[in-house]
């Protein structure tokens, strides 16, 4: 699967959402939790998505059977960034990051559901990730029924 035309055009369009988006990761699982693609900056950051999403993943699924609906969860960390050296000063600084994870959730017309967990490393420069989430849903969800038909 993941050397077919499709699955190629799906790390394709997670790309480009991660670059419109200045997300640092983004990654779509299956809803038996598989990763089906993926695009990173940095492999810390898809296993972050992971460990994060995962934990998450299963408060959306509880949420399915009841009457509430969650479009996507979003998840605030603070991180701190490795220490940098002043140029001057020749001082050790560490500098404290905002960043969050976000996680939503799609069916395709057959309904199978799949995830999509975004890691976005510089919330202030980020540019309209929750704007495009829908748009990526709607490719992904046709990409994922030609996938499985």
């Amino acid at each position: 699967m993941h050397f077919s035309p499709i699955a190629l055009l799906i790390n394709e369009q997670l790309e480009e959402y991660a670059k419109l988006s200045n997300s640092s990761a983004v990654l779509l699982m299956s809803e038996d939790l598989l990763v089906i693609g993926n695009y990173s900056i940095n492999d810390y950051y898809i296993e972050l998505c992971e460990i994060v999403g995962l934990r998450f993943l299963n408060v959306m699924d509880s949420f399915r059977l009841n009457p509430v609906k969650i479009d996507y969860i979003i998840v605030d960390i603070d991180y701190d960034t490795e220490l940098i050296v002043l140029k001057k000063k020749k001082e050790s600084q560490n500098l404290e990051r905002k960043a969050k994870i976000i996680m939503t959730s799609f069916k395709t017309s057959n309904n199978i559901n799949f995830y999509i967990i975004a890691f976005v490393k510089d919330v202030l420069i980020s540019k309209s990730y929750e704007e495009l989430l829908p748009i990526l849903k709607n490719h992904l969800s046709d990409m994922m029924y030609l996938l499985i038909n």
